[in-house]
């Protein structure tokens, strides 16, 4: 026997166990091994179900470290030991544990593997002793499997990764969806078509594998001849990595909906967008960031806020529903925001109130006022463009009051709110979308009408009711040269910013079907 170290197919196979049948699988191991020599090298080695030690053997060919080989089956540990001992390694680099899977390993294994590699029982039988010589892996073929990728975490250290074959037999999808659930990527790094081994050219054996759901026709094929292949898989495991530290404090947004209750969720839903937007403006290249780097709000939605639409009739009672809603959300929150344009009317009490004990400043009160005002400014518009703000009639005295004569827009562009007729189908449009949804056919060309009889010189519309920028307006009913802001897209600008330093505010088109406004 030539010395182990050089030659790989010199090793030890005990009596009954086939050394045809696991090379196939093994050799894709291998060769992932191969590619993968610089992440091998000085490396502590877990190898799961080790047998006779083929990829423990070819670990030490790739400089690892040391090895450390476990099997349940006493014979395998024991050829496992006479090929040690007929290799030019030393038998300190090797540790045999005779146990029945990584939960029976002693703790000071635990978080020790830098690289774990696994070639498992995989074969799919139709019962337990369905083929002689065959370990039975469960009715799935992924008994082994499965325990590798559920005790993958306990083993491996921080960095560490694995190496696993999986045959088409038994789910390859599965087994990356159950890597995902446990925080790990997977990728494919070496596949192979493989001969079906001869001894399972069985009917009742062929007939099961063909029935298997999870198969795809071009993953086991018939040649001209009736020899049957499958394709199998080599799949490199590595923990998911995140470039991004999440902020150690995050933000928290409170949002008080219920005027109109969507409206809150589409403000919620901008916001994660914004804050993604931000983190990747202020990411490395190719790093991975996203929902991660947001703020977490909480929506609380009151429906009777929602007679808001007759405000003069319940003026005090808005304003105690207001007050209720505000004591219970502004202690959990460091922003608090009111998805509501025409709830803005309270504005100076909602401040007052959270500047009072027992409030005593918890948290900061962010307007759609002043964001609307602020985006106006970024939008660097001429000196007396016509700007119109559009909302229900009973925003339409505070907009005039606190956007149109706000001394920060002196010199600048002409901001105005439309005439009677125009706060009347607003208002109907808006009564529209409350009693049938948004996504009535009837709604968006309703829209484009009101807004395409805008006096002829308004060139920017700011949608200052938040059911407004839910509309889909039909694809070039909107009268050219007519641009519009979001409102909600602005507060939820100011929040991503105010959560993550940093961010760039966006003027976006009404569900892209304009351009942005900016100069």
């Amino acid at each position: 026997m030539n010395a182990i170290g050089t030659d790989m197919l010199s090793l030890e196979v005990d009596k009954g166990v086939s050394e045809v049948i696991p090379s196939k699988l093994t050799a894709l191991l291998l060769q992932a091994m191969t590619q993968n020599t610089a992440l091998l090298k000085d490396a502590a080695v877990l190898d799961f179900g080790c047998g006779a030690g083929h990829l423990s053997f070819k670990a030490l060919d790739c400089l690892a470290s040391n090895v450390i080989g476990i099997d349940c089956d006493e014979e395998c540990i024991r050829s496992f030991e006479r090929n040690i001992a007929n290799s030019v390694y030393n038998r300190k680099q090797f540790e045999l544990e005779l146990v029945r899977g990584l939960d029976k390993l002693p703790k000071h294994y635990h978080g020790t593997t830098d690289v774990a590699i696994c070639n498992p029982a995989q074969l799919v039988l139709p019962s337990e002793n369905a083929l002689e010589g065959y370990t039975w892996d469960g009715p799935e073929g992924r008994d082994m499997m499965n325990h590798f990728i559920e005790h993958l975490d306990r083993i491996l250290s921080p960095s560490g990764l694995a190496f696993m074959t999986n045959s088409v037999f038994s789910n390859p999808g599965k087994s990356m969806e159950m890597l995902r659930e446990q925080g790990f990527h997977s990728e494919v790094v070496t596949t192979s078509m493989i001969p079906l081994y001869p001894n399972m050219y069985q009917k009742d054996l062929l007939d099961h594998l063909k029935t298997l759901p999870h198969l795809q026709e071009a993953d086991f094929v018939e040649d001209e001849t009736g020899h049957y292949s499958f394709r199998a898989f080599c799949l490199k495991i590595t923990r998911k990595q995140f470039a991004f530290t999440a902020p150690a404090h995050r933000t928290q947004v409170g949002i008080i909906a219920g005027s109109g209750p969507e409206a809150g969720l589409d403000l919620a839903s901008k916001i994660l967008v914004a804050s993604r937007e931000l983190a990747v403006q202020g990411a490395a290249p190719n790093s991975k960031v996203g929902d991660i780097e947001a703020p977490s709000f909480i929506i609380d939605s009151v429906p009777e806020l929602g007679i808001s639409m007759e405000l003069p009739l319940h003026y005090e009672l808005l304003w105690e529903y207001m007050r209720t809603t505000i004591d219970r959300l502004a202690p959990t929150c460091k922003h608090l925001v009111v998805a509501c344009n025409t709830l803005h009317i309270f504005s100076a009490r909602i401040e007052a109130k959270l500047a009072c004990p027992p409030l005593n400043g918890c948290c900061t009160f962010i307007s759609y006022v002043d964001c609307t005002i602020d985006g106006v400014l970024e939008a660097s518009l001429s000196q007396g463009q016509e700007v119109m703000v559009l909302g229900a009639r009973a925003y339409m005295a505070t907009a005039a009051e606190l956007i149109c004569k706000n001394p920060k827009l002196t010199g600048g562009p002409n901001v105005s709110i439309p005439n009677a007729d125009t706060m009347d189908k607003l208002d109907e449009l808006v009564h529209e979308i409350k009693s049938k949804g948004r996504n009535d056919p009837g709604i968006g060309p309703l829209f484009a009408t009101i807004l395409n009889k805008l006096p002829s010189a308004v060139s920017i519309a700011i949608l200052a009711c938040t059911e407004l920028p839910l509309i889909s307006i039909p694809e070039k009913q909107l009268r050219p040269g007519l641009k519009l802001i979001d409102a909600t897209q602005l507060v939820a600008d100011r929040l991503a910013h105010l959560s993550l330093p940093g961010c760039k505010c966006r003027r976006m088109g009404l569900n892209g079907a304009v351009g942005p406004i900016a100069a």
